[in-house]
């Protein structure tokens, strides 16, 4: 995402230089998980911090996995969400909702982007719920959903567990709504406006 040259007083170069750190911070912690698991020292850490938590290893193993998806995938969001917000502030369109369905539904409408593409955007909002309602899809009045995202399709069934939010499908859901995130920014409507405060 950082090949567009924006500086980092734009929206969009704060933007994608914030997602590129949230993908290096993730990266940091799962790197700390693999060496506690084969690293001695770092296993040490593991098993005091269990202690500490009156868990073992494997429990606190577990935390830090699901955590750092978790984190990945809202803070991910959080900035993408506030760049849509950017841009349509420039663009002068005003969203049906405050939330971001509303933000990036009407951001990809305002660029001429197509449906699947918002559907696509939407999927690790769709992830980052289920992972805050412990691992279950509580769609908005019950709503269930299958999207197709280069080539896998996510399922969110209301009401019934998730089962495409482990790191692949996590990791596959943000390499494609990072490629629409691409689109926006390429759109005539976006590439034509000059410095977006944010």
């Amino acid at each position: 995402m950082g090949k567009r040259g924006y500086a980092l007083s734009d929206a969009r170069g704060a933007a994608l230089s914030n997602c590129a750190r949230v993908f290096v911070g993730t990266l940091v912690s799962l790197n700390l998980l693999a060496k506690g698991e084969g690293n001695e020292a770092a296993g040490r850490d593991l098993e005091l911090l269990a202690q500490e938590i009156a868990a073992s290893p494997q429990h606190v193993a577990e935390i830090v996995d699901k955590t750092s998806r978790l984190s990945l995938v809202v803070l991910y969001q959080f900035q993408v969400e506030h760049l849509f917000k950017a841009l349509l502030r420039e663009l002068r369109v005003n969203p049906a909702g405050r939330g971001y369905y509303g933000v990036a539904n009407a951001l990809v409408t305002a660029v001429g982007l197509p449906t699947s593409d918002f559907d696509i955007l939407y999927v690790p909002a769709h992830l980052r719920n289920s992972l805050h309602a412990g691992g279950v899809h509580e769609g908005h009045n019950g709503t269930s959903s299958s999207i197709p995202v280069d080539g896998f399709t996510f399922h969110f069934l209301h009401g019934q567990p998730v089962t495409c939010a482990g790191w692949g499908h996590v990791l596959h859901a943000l390499a494609a709504a990072t490629d629409r995130v691409e689109r926006v920014l390429d759109s005539p409507a976006v590439s034509a406006l000059g410095h977006v405060s944010a």
